[in-house]
Order: structure tokens, then C-alpha cells, then sequence
């Protein structure tokens, strides 16, 4: 080293020295005035950092830990802060006793006839110049489409419209005016217990169709009759000390449905009706009435703090009003014209076109979505009202009267007390937060999506799928068709993979030393009619021979058939590139690693196969060791205390169904289990959920979509199940038998169920259940 190079090293040295000096110059005093208050406060560990008999990495310690603990609690007093900015409110009851007043409920009729056949033939013959003479065909078509129209309700019948989607012939019916044209002339009679008080009907038109209502503020919002001026009614009242207070109705020959809401509200799609009357019935119904009252400080906090809205925060221009139902109304509008540019012909208020024939059919389509209004879709929370009526009924009975004596609706209202909200700050600790806590850091994350969409193909309702259809993924054998061939058996699979079925299902338990069998019972009795219980404590020498294709009903072409193991199974399947669902039937420690040693061995399993389990702890093992692996969640109810399960029928075959105890127990077990089963789904990180077909509806279908999560159904074994899940449900199902595939056999079907539908009840019965008996070959020729 130079001597140049050398003095440049001592000056840098020097420089330093003098800089760090001159930094501990500077910072001195305010350091002097720090460790004066840190010896003297009483704050704990902050006179630690000032002590110079400790190492200054212990000084540091103590300065970090002081420093995390004055953060952590300035973070706690603004999340304090943030929550009573957000929730300032906390509702106090209290009764009233000097108002004595009660406003008397507003009750929604809705006939079930809606369509007078002769308005009807005057209609068709106006409108397509048709008659029952001319073409009888043309006019029962006609007639059909206008009680479509007449008919109308987002319960039961808006797919309906689908049917005329492509006839010109109706596009430019004025929909609202053809309902209104057939609507036959009803009376209503009114009783109440004021007895000079005289009681007007409105016609209005719902969400369940035309229909008739009384004492109702927001009828307003549903008024048929928009060229004439609104006028309104005063509410009709009752005084508590008056005696009985009630409302008679009677809708003589007609049967009718009743829909009993506030005064401030209106029916909805999603409003229960209170009864449904028919001839020569009475409905006797008590209420009692809670009204609820906000203090007037209250409106002074935003919508989000108080979580309530009062009538003069419009909904928009075209509705001047606030509503819980109104706001459902509104909502549904929105997504109306969002996904169909239009809005329905029943909503009187709104915004955009009105919705012919066309746009009806696309609602049709999308009527899961609007009717339960998901919240990433709709974009809009409704709010309860900051003072509202709510009727609440707590005796109900129906008396079959003398014939002819027409029906009676008796409605009986009684005052119970009020209800005021106060604003106070809040009070009391949140409880559960450790659970909670815990919940969110230990659950495992999903799949690579990638992995998800190679086995299951893309999402039935993606634009991916309509481009590529032959990618979606229908139906997956059951056991490998079981009921085709020998369940989980290599004949079983060689037979799906000979009829072109491209994904099986499997179940998978251990054998005593280890081995992975596939089987789905403990036992080997249903197969075999041995008294074999558990193959758990058997070894694989032991049961690798013995025949389970025995008891098979097609026995005769499956003969000498065999267990088979786990890896033999998947190599097979693999090299014909079958898809597979392994379904766990053991918990024991063997399967567990069984399967992940299984996934580590052939890695190409991760984009072929998923695993599930009907034990979420299980399941949980297995991706806790492994996240790469797809998972799936399986579930029916009354798993606990029953062996079998279905609609029809119920729980069937209880377990321990000799103690009443135990069974007792099973069925707390299954309660729990049927709420809490979402929540273990979501805590293992699925992809997937496997359901009983009894207990899959388009809104369970939509919830899992919603979360990203796939929706199959087992055992989807008829033709017109099926055609259910591939045409309404668009999701993939688990069969026991292939017969009836592919597509062109469900095209088979599709015809001959339209071909049945139009006739008498007895003729579907008759002709539908062969096509489901029979095999492929006897149904063609029908």
C-alpha cells in the first residue's frame, strides 16, 4: 500500500471522527432532557434504555419493545375511535305507555286467477287477429303467452318467458297493458272496527304480479293508473282502550293470497305471503304491532353510523321515497337494465325502457341473480327504515266454513308496545376475538386456480365455456359408474374409459399394513355378503383376492373382481388421461400421508386429481402438508345420525337407532355440523364442493360461484336430473351410470319432456318413467 493511498484512509478516518463528535455535540442536550424523563416517568421499560449498565443491544430491545407497545396502543384508541364513528348506536327498549295509537297493517291480495277468458279472446283477436275458430292453435299459444303475462312472479314463473324469446309476434306488446286489459272485475269487502270509516282498494301492480292493496302510503310507488293523480288515504288507526281491533275481508269465490307489510312498505319478491285462502275457508290471524322510533339526534350520523334510513333520503328521482322493500325494488331495477337493458313491466317506477317480451325472457334468465341480489353485483345495501312498523303474527288458524258461504280473512291486531332507539356510546368487549383470530391465521389458501380450471374445465356459465363447450366438464362417474360395473374396481374404470368418461370418482380407505385400498364401505358385507367388517385390520394378502363383484347386479359380465390400490388405479387412469376426484373415507395417519406421498410421486397429479373428504380436519391434513393439492369438501345432512339420506324420505337407517341418548347427541352433532360446515369448507381453502343432489338449488350453486369455489352433485343418475343439472344448475354431477350420455341422449330427453309436458298429468307420468328405467336402446324407438 502507497503512502497516498494510506493518508487518504486516515483522512476519511479523521472526517468521521470529527462527524460523529459532532453529531453527539448536537443531539446532547436533547438527549440529557430524554434519559431525565425516562428515569423519572413511570412508563414501564423505558428507564431500561437510558441505564448504562446494560449491553446496548438489550438498550436497543428495551427501546423497540417500549416503542411496539406505544403503537399498539395508539392503534387500539383509533380503532375505538373508528368504531364508534362507524357504530354509534346501540338500541335501548323501552315501552310507551302514552301513545295508545296503533296504525292498522297494509294488506297486499293476490288473486290466483288473473285472466278472463272472455277479455282474453277480445285481446287475442285484437291484437294477432286470431280466434279459437280461425286457428286453434295460434289462439291457445296466444292465450298461454297472456297468462304468462297476467301471471307474472319472480317466484315461480319469470323463466318462463324464455319461451318467447324469438317470436316477433309479441315483441311490441305493451305488456302492463295487456294484464291489465284481461284482469277480471273482483270485489273486495271490508269490514273494521271503525265502523264509520270507509275502506278503498288500489290496484297495483307487484312483484308477484297484479294484485289489490289498502292502507298502504307507498302504494303510490306501484299505481296502476299513473294518469291519474295520486291522492292519499289517511291510515286507517285504532285506539288500545277501544277494544278489539280488527279488519274483515272477504274475497267471496276466490282464492287469494295475503301479503300483510307495514304501511311504509310494499310486497316484494321475497315477502312471504301470511296465508293462502280458498273457497269456503276463514283465516283467523292475531298480530301484535312493534313500532320502532329513532331520537331525532340520531339523523344528524350518516346511513353507515345509525344503519338505518328515513323515508326523505330518496331512492332516486323517479322514487321519492325510502323503503327496505322499495330499496329491494330499486336494486332489482338496476341489475334489470344492467343485464338486459330494460326494466321489468310490473316495476311502475324506475329507471330505463320498459321490457318487452324479449327482455323478459332475458330477466328469465337471470331471475337467482335478481332475486337474491349479490352484493358484488349489485353494488347496493339496503337499509332497515329509522322508524317502522313491523306486525308480527302469534295465532293463526284456518276454519273450513258451509259451502257456499264464500271465505273470510279476519286479520286481529293488538297493541304490544313500542320500541325507541337512543344513541350512547358503546359499551362491553369484543367477544370471540381470540376464535376469530385464530380462524383467519390457521386457514390454508386455495389451489393455483390454473390447477383448478385443468381439472374441472373452465366455469359452466365463462364465455370460455360457450366457445369451447367440449371443455366443460358434466359428468363424473360414480365409484366408476357403480352401478354399470363393480364399484372402484380396474373393471370399473376400463369400462368408463372404453364409453369416453374422462373424469371418475373414487374412494380410498387403508388396510392394516398400510396399503391404500380402494373402498368405500369399512366392510366388505354390501359387496361381497361376507361378514367382513373392517378391512382396517386386515391385511392386503387377506382381501386382495376375494371377490366384490359377487352381489353386482351385472355380475354376470364382471366376473372374478378384485380390490385394487390406490397407485395401480391412478397410473391407469393417468395414462388414459382420466381426471379423478380421491375421495378419503379413513382418518387415520396412513391415508394421510398415503396421499401425499401419492402427489409428491407423480407431481402431473396436481392438474389431474382432487381430494376430498366429508371430515374437514382430515382434509385439512392433507393440504396443510401439501397446498398445492386441489381440495373439495363433501356434504349431506344428517351425516352424524344417519347411514342414508333423501328428500323424499328423509334421514333414514340411524345410526345407534336403539339409544335414544346417543341419538340424541348425533343429531346436536348434525345441527352444528349444517351450520358450520361452510365455514371448515372456507377454513380447508377448497376449490370445490361435493353435495347430495337433494340439497343443490340455483342459490347454492350461485353462493359457491360467488366465492370462486365449484359445485357438483351426487348421485345425479336420471335422465331428467341431468338435463336439471346441465341445462338450470349449469354444474357438473356425479352418476352412477353412464347410461343416458353423452349430450345427444339428454337431447332425447329435452324433446320428449317438452312433447309430454303439455299433456295430462297422468300421460308424463306414464311415459317419463320408462325413459328412466330402460336402457338407452329401449328408450330410443319412443
Amino acid at each position: 500500500m502507497d503512502r497516498k493511498t494510506i493518508t487518504t484512509i486516515l483522512s476519511w478516518r479523521t472526517l468521521m471522527n470529527s462527524y460523529i463528535e459532532s453529531t453527539k455535540s448536537s443531539i446532547a442536550p436533547a438527549y440529557a432532557v430524554y434519559a431525565r424523563f425516562s428515569k423519572e416517568t413511570t412508563l414501564h421499560g423505558l428507564k431500561h434504555t437510558v441505564t448504562r449498565n446494560l449491553h446496548p443491544l438489550e438498550r436497543l430491545l428495551w427501546f423497540v419493545l417500549t416503542l411496539s407497545a406505544f403503537a399498539g396502543a395508539v392503534y387500539c384508541g383509533l380503532n375505538q375511535f373508528s368504531r364508534y364513528s362507524s357504530e354509534p348506536v346501540v338500541v335501548s327498549l323501552q315501552r310507551d305507555y302514552r301513545g295508545w295509537w296503533s296504525t292498522f297493517p297494509a294488506i297486499t291480495v293476490c288473486f290466483q286467477e288473473r285472466v278472463n277468458p272472455e277479455l282474453a279472446r277480445n285481446e287475442i283477436e285484437r291484437i294477432w287477429n286470431i280466434t279459437e275458430y280461425t286457428n286453434l292453435d295460434l289462439f291457445q299459444y296466444y292465450y298461454g303467452f297472456i297468462e304468462q303475462v297476467a301471471d307474472v312472479s319472480f317466484r315461480t314463473n319469470l323463466q318462463n318467458f324464455w319461451k318467447y324469446q324469438s317470436d316477433d309476434t309479441v315483441k311490441d306488446v305493451d305488456l302492463l297493458k295487456l294484464a291489465r286489459a284481461v284482469y277480471p272485475n273482483v270485489t273486495l269487502d271490508v269490514n273494521v272496527s271503525q265502523i264509520n270509516k270507509k275502506v278503498q282498494w288500489i290496484q297495483v301492480m307487484t312483484e308477484e304480479g297484479l294484485c289489490h292493496t289498502l292502507n298502504s302510503v307507498y302504494a303510490e310507488y306501484q299505481f296502476l293508473r299513473q294518469e291519474d293523480e295520486w291522492i292519499q288515504q289517511e291510515l286507517l288507526k285504532c285506539h288500545y282502550h277501544s277494544g278489539q281491533c280488527y279488519l274483515m275481508i272477504n274475497t267471496a269465490a276466490n282464492v287469494a293470497r295475503y301479503f300483510v307489510h307495514s304501511p311504509f312498505d310494499i310486497a316484494t319478491a321475497i315477502s312471504n305471503p301470511t296465508g293462502e285462502v280458498m273457497p269456503n275457508e276463514e283465516l283467523h290471524i292475531d298480530y301484535k304491532v312493534v313500532e320502532i322510533q329513532a331520537a331525532t339526534r340520531v339523523k344528524t350520523l350518516t346511513p353507515e353510523q345509525r344503519r338505518c334510513r328515513y323515508p326523505d333520503e330518496w331512492l332516486s328521482n323517479s322514487i321519492k321515497a325510502y323503503s327496505f322493500g322499495l330499496c329491494q325494488m330499486h336494486c332489482r331495477n338496476r341489475m334489470a337494465i344492467m343485464f338486459c337493458g330494460c326494466r321489468p313491466y310490473f316495476h311502475i317506477k324506475g329507471d330505463g325502457d320498459v321490457c318487452d317480451a324479449h327482455g323478459m325472457a332475458c330477466i328469465g334468465r337471470n331471475v337467482e341473480i335478481l332475486i337474491n341480489l349479490p352484493k358484488n353485483l349489485a353494488k347496493c345495501s339496503c337499509l332497515p327504515q329509522c322508524s317502522e312498523l313491523n306486525y308480527y303474527s302469534h295465532t293463526k288458524k284456518v276454519l273450513v266454513r258451509c259451502k257456499g258461504q264464500g271465505e273470510i280473512d279476519e286479520v286481529f291486531l293488538r297493541l304490544n308496545g313500542f320500541v325507541s332507539s337512543k344513541p350512547m356510546l358503546p359499551i362491553g368487549l369484543d367477544v370471540g376475538i381470540l376464535g376469530i383470530t385464530a380462524y383467519f391465521i390457521t386457514r390454508l389458501k386455495k389451489a393455483d386456480p390454473t390447477n383448478v380450471a385443468q381439472i374441472f374445465g373452465p366455469d359452466p356459465w365463462s364465455k370460455e365455456s360457450e366457445l369451447h363447450p367440449e371443455k366443460v366438464v358434466k359428468c363424473i362417474a360414480h365409484r366408476g359408474a357403480s352401478l354399470d360395473a363393480p364399484e372402484n374396481t380396474m373393471q370399473a374404470f376400463k369400462y368408463c374409459v372404453d364409453r369416453d368418461c374422462n373424469f371418475v370418482e373414487l374412494d380410498v380407505r387403508s388396510s392394516r399394513d398400510g396399503h391404500l385400498v380402494l373402498l368405500h364401505d369399512e366392510g366388505l358385507g354390501r359387496l361381497t355378503g361376507t361378514e367382513i367388517n373392517n378391512v382396517h385390520v386386515m391385511d392386503w394378502d387377506e382381501i386382495k383376492n376375494i371377490d366384490i363383484g359377487a352381489n353386482h347386479p351385472n355380475r354376470q359380465q364382471f366376473k372374478e373382481v378384485h380390490l385394487c390400490l390406490l397407485d395401480d388405479a391412478l397410473k391407469y387412469l393417468l395414462a388414459n388421461d382420466v381426471r379423478v376426484i380421491i375421495d378419503v373415507k379413513g382418518e387415520d395417519k396412513e391415508v394421510v400421508e398415503g396421499i401425499v406421498k401419492a402427489f409428491s410421486d407423480q407431481p402431473t397429479l396436481h392438474q389431474r386429481a382432487v381430494v376430498t373428504s366429508f371430515n374437514p380436519f382430515v382434509l385439512y391434513r392433507i393440504r396443510h402438508k401439501n397446498p398445492k393439492i386441489v381440495g373439495a369438501m363433501s356434504y349431506r345432512p344428517y351425516c352424524f345420525s344417519a347411514q342414508d339420506y333423501d328428500a323424499e324420505n328423509g334421514p333414514s337407517n340411524p345410526r345407534f337407532g336403539g339409544n335414544m341418548l346417543v341419538q340424541g347427541a348425533l343429531r346436536l352433532a348434525d345441527w352444528v355440523h349444517a351450520r358450520a360446515w361452510r365455514l371448515c369448507a372456507r377454513w380447508c381453502g377448497v376449490s370445490a364442493v361435493l353435495l347430495h343432489k337433494d340439497i343443490v338449488h340455483p342459490s347454492e350453486v350461485q353462493y359457491w360461484r360467488s366465492r370462486g369455489v365449484r359445485c357438483a352433485g351426487w348421485s345425479v343418475n336420471r335422465p331428467l336430473e341431468k338435463l336439471y343439472w346441465r341445462g338450470v344448475l349449469r354444474a357438473p354431477y356425479l352418476a352412477s351410470t353412464l347410461l343416458g350420455e353423452p349430450d345427444v341422449s339428454i337431447l332425447l330427453v329435452v324433446t320428449l319432456y317438452y312433447i309430454v309436458l303439455p299433456l295430462e298429468l297422468v300421460l308424463p307420468l306414464v311415459l317419463v318413467l320408462p325413459l328412466e328405467i330402460l336402457p338407452i336402446e329401449l328408450v330410443l324407438p319412443l
